[in-house]
């Protein structure tokens, strides 16, 4: 099955990334994107996205549907916060407060998956987090 998701991601979001079976068994790696800025941290219960100024992560990964979403800084802004499925369609939206640092995202009754988070903070600055729900 893990294979399969790989398979899919790779096909869905054209990303041809070298799988490295290490990092789910939470040995941690890190990779930089194109552009420089923003730096991916994959390990075996969360994942991160930063910029020169801010740093967002995800966890629990894999999870339910109940996610918990962290800053590095403290932004008292609204941040936009999307989510999408492997097929690109759209089925979260909302304007996220964080409260010490801390939101939460309850996505109740949503299909098993892979899924990608998209974060726009008060900035400009655009971050994306991937996710399973299982």
């Amino acid at each position: 099955m893990v294979y399969q998701a790989r398979a899919l991601y790779t096909v869905v979001f054209n990303d041809p990334e070298a799988w490295n079976d290490d990092v789910a068994c939470g040995v941690g790696t890190d990779t930089t994107g194109g552009d420089g800025k923003r730096t991916v941290r994959l390990g075996s219960n969360a994942q991160s996205a930063s910029s020169n100024t801010q740093e967002y992560s995800l966890y629990p990964n894999p999870n339910n549907g109940n996610i918990f979403v962290l800053q590095k800084n403290a932004d008292n802004n609204a941040v936009s916060a999307q989510i999408l499925d492997a097929l690109g369609k759209q089925v979260y939206k909302e304007q996220l407060l964080f409260s010490a640092k801390k939101a939460q995202i309850n996505l109740q009754g949503i299909m098993p998956g892979l899924y990608v988070l998209e974060l726009r903070d008060s900035k400009g600055n655009d971050f994306m987090l991937k996710f399973v729900v299982q």
